[in-house]
Parts: C-alpha cells; sequence; structure tokens
C-alpha cells in the first residue's frame, strides 16, 4: 500500500463515525465508561482520560477496533452486521498491526489473512 496515511486516517474516522453512532443507542448515558473506556488496555484507557467524553475521533485505530471486537456481540444485535463484517473487522486488525509494526523497510507484500484472497 503506498499511501497507507490515507487509508489509515479513513478507516480510523470511518469506524468511530460507526461506534459513535452505534454505542451511545445501545449504551444509554453511561455508553462512554461501558463500552469504551471499560474494554480498552489499562494503557489506551488512561489516554482517553484527556478526551472529552464521546470523542471517539480522539482515539487511535487499534483503540477502536479494539472497542469493536469487545463490543461485537451488541454490534451485531443492534445492527444485524454479518459474518462477514466480522471477518473485515479482523482484516482490518491484521493490516493495522502490520503496517504498525513494520521494519524501517517498511512492509513486505504479503497475501490477506482471508482465505480464497
Amino acid at each position: 500500500m503506498k499511501d497507507w496515511t490515507a487509508i489509515h486516517e479513513l478507516l480510523t474516522s470511518s469506524l468511530a463515525d460507526f461506534l459513535a453512532e452505534v454505542l451511545p443507542e445501545i449504551g444509554g448515558q453511561d455508553w462512554w465508561h461501558t463500552y469504551v473506556i471499560a474494554q480498552l488496555t489499562p494503557n489506551q484507557a488512561r489516554a482517553v482520560n484527556a478526551l472529552d467524553e464521546g470523542d471517539l475521533l480522539g482515539l487511535d485505530l487499534a483503540a477502536l477496533i479494539r472497542i469493536a471486537e469487545r463490543n461485537w456481540p451488541e454490534l451485531t444485535f443492534k445492527r444485524s452486521a454479518s459474518s462477514d463484517a466480522r471477518a473485515l473487522l479482523g482484516e482490518l486488525k491484521v493490516v493495522r498491526n502490520r503496517y504498525a509494526h513494520a521494519p524501517a523497510s517498511g512492509v513486505v507484500g504479503r497475501q490477506s489473512s482471508c482465505s480464497g484472497a
């Protein structure tokens, strides 16, 4: 991927927008604590404390993916998400991790981890 930065920004903002729409519907007034903060690692939760409540756009992609994964049963119930959507979330995590932990020489092209790809 030649323009990972642009792709990363698009994925981050899209996932943040989706979660910002759905999580308050699921969690009511306590959604921020129950469905965001309580789902993060201790380091991620400390970083969130610097944000305004409800500011999902202030989170990084890794935190947003974790929130989506940990709340998947509620998200699928509320939005009838398919198993394909869950697989895509898994792929997003794999790609994000590959680029986030790439060596200085860059990411070597790899085939998708999806079967049939």
